[in-house]
């Protein structure tokens, strides 16, 4: 490590306590919110969305990926839909008009769903795992790039 970038770790520290994404960190509620890919908001579609969403938040709530391979699990992710409290969509191509080639159906959007997390926790509890408790952890991600272009000139 360079005498510089020691000199930064104690600034960097301090914002990263600071920063608005270690302030969300703390917020318990993003935890059992998730998002999924998928194209367009047909039924079909939106179930496809539900299930991965589901997936997802029980991995968030609980930190433990060992939830997706338990036996328990199948019968829950075919009613995915019914542990949704809400769900919204965003038009990932929002900006880009419709072409004459594609329908509406076929455009890529955000499905969000949002759960209430006594139902979450639930369901980790039939799953043999529970909720990881707060405070959690900080994260927090150290990157050095060294350009090398300029030094082979």
């Amino acid at each position: 490590m360079t005498a510089r970038m020691t000199a930064l770790l104690p600034l960097l520290a301090v914002l990263v306590g600071a920063s608005p994404a270690a302030a969300r960190a703390g917020n318990t509620q993003d935890l059992y919110v998730s998002d999924a890919i998928v194209t367009g908001t047909g039924e079909k579609n939106r179930e496809v969305g539900f299930r991965e969403c589901l997936g997802e938040v029980l991995v968030k709530a609980s930190g433990d990926q060992r939830v997706l391979a338990a036996p328990a699990l199948a019968p829950l992710i075919e009613r995915a839909g019914s542990f949704v409290a809400s769900f919204a969509y965003r038009d990932r191509l929002a900006a880009i008009p419709i072409h004459d080639e594609q329908g509406t159906h076929d455009r890529p959007h955000d499905l969000t769903c949002r759960y209430e997390p006594a139902m979450i926790d639930r369901l980790l509890g039939t799953l043999g795992s529970r909720p990881w408790p707060q405070p959690r952890p900080r994260i927090a991600v150290l990157l050095a790039v060294h350009d090398r272009s300029a030094a082979s000139c």
